[in-house]
């Protein structure tokens, strides 16, 4: 090994070297060196990859007279040679005197921090779908080898600023990738995936409401109302419970109830929820007309944001909207563990979506066998025009 040799630093997952020197390649494990983990990170995360041998010192023992001497023992040709036979101070290090310490540039000191920050640089600036979506791929598999310096998680160098700032630097990034990634495969046409993605991103940035703006467009126009309404759902859940007061524009409102009535009105939604059409679910029961509700949407776990109608995740909220803004009266298309059971559910779900005001009635008997739940009185039944059948 000389001079020349290339360096490969991987700290995203288990910290690992790899010195590479014409076809010959050396993956060394970094997980038994941990002071001297913490000089090329503090290295690397410094500005230009150089810092003073005072600063140095201070950061990984906490007293500069003291930690220069300990710095010294990590820097020597001995020291090293013990991480790999053939490692000198020649290869790690592009300057070392009695002032500072320098790490060679990111072109011979390779380090996949860096690598990913500047993937996501070009791929933001990258108009190309294709040749973007390939560069946030690679992104992602830089990342996606595990958490940055997850070996030094309790090194009191973590909580150096240099280090704090590159993390923070780092988790931008990860999102601006999540972001990058949604985008990019929903331009492309796999709305399923996209949605992934973009779920991830808007747990993090709830608040980015022209990205949901654009996801709401673009997945409307690949006929995907379903995943255009999970992404808002979910946005509106994370402001409405965070502690951000930003309010959703009245414009995303105004399209996301437009979306909700075309969506419970599709046929795409009665073919990939299974919800049937058909004149045996118009039941005749004492007070008006009924809703047939096929069983996975009375099933729901009462306290759970999610839920599985026939096999597909979906938000709770959606079908509480439906029920409360759309439904009149329900009878279950099945047998019920329990009618009492049953009622309570629907109850819940209708007084989640009001306030106490303006809390319906219930009545509830029984029509053909099957237990149904009606929205008014007895004396005072909701016109069969306003029953959405299910």
């Amino acid at each position: 090994m000389n001079a020349y040799t290339h360096i490969r630093l991987t700290t995203f997952g288990p910290s690992r070297l790899e010195l590479v020197c014409a076809e010959q390649t050396e993956v060394i494990s970094l997980r038994r060196h941990e002071k001297l983990r913490g000089v090329l990170t503090l290295l690397l995360c410094a500005s230009e990859r150089t810092l003073p041998r005072a600063e140095l010192a201070r950061a990984l023992y906490g007293h500069e007279q003291e930690g220069r001497k300990r710095l010294e023992d990590i820097l020597n040709n001995r020291s090293i040679s013990r991480v790999h036979p053939c490692l000198t101070r020649e290869v790690f290090f592009a300057e070392i005197d009695r002032v500072r310490v320098s790490l060679p540039a990111q072109e011979r000191f390779w380090w996949d921090a860096d690598a990913f920050l500047a993937l996501v640089e070009e791929a933001t600036c990258c108009d190309e779908p294709q040749r973007a979506l390939l560069l946030w791929q690679q992104a992602e598999a830089l990342i996606g080898r595990g958490t940055f310096l997850s070996d030094d998680v309790a090194a009191p160098w973590r909580e150096q600023r240099i280090v704090r700032r590159k993390q923070e630097k780092i988790d931008r990034a990860r999102r601006q990738m999540l972001r990058g990634l949604g985008l990019s495969v929903l331009a492309l046409g796999d709305a399923e995936k996209a949605h992934e993605y973009l779920c991830d991103y808007f747990q993090e940035l709830p608040n980015d409401v022209h990205t949901l703006e654009t996801v709401i467009e673009l997945m409307v126009k690949q006929k995907r109302p379903d995943l255009a309404l999970g992404c808002y759902e979910l946005v509106e859940d994370k402001v409405r419970t965070g502690k951000s007061s930003l309010p959703l524009p009245l414009s995303v409102q105004k399209c996301v109830n437009q979306l909700r009535h075309d969506f419970t009105t599709s046929s795409y939604a009665h073919e990939k929820y299974d919800i049937q059409w058909s004149s045996s679910s118009k039941l005749e029961v004492p007070y008006g007309k009924a809703n047939l509700l096929p069983p996975g949407l009375w099933t729901w776990p009462p306290i759970s944001e999610e839920m599985i109608v026939n096999g597909i995740k979906t938000r709770r909220s959606f079908l509480q909207d439906t029920i409360y803004a759309a439904c009149t009266s329900f009878v279950l298309s099945s047998a019920t563990p329990s009618s009492a059971e049953m009622i309570w559910r629907i109850e819940k779900a209708v007084h989640h979506q009001t306030r106490p005001a303006e809390t319906p009635c219930f009545s509830y008997g029984e029509e053909a066998g099957l237990p149904f739940l009606g929205l008014g009185d007895r004396s005072d039944p909701v016109p069969i025009d306003k029953t959405l059948y299910i």
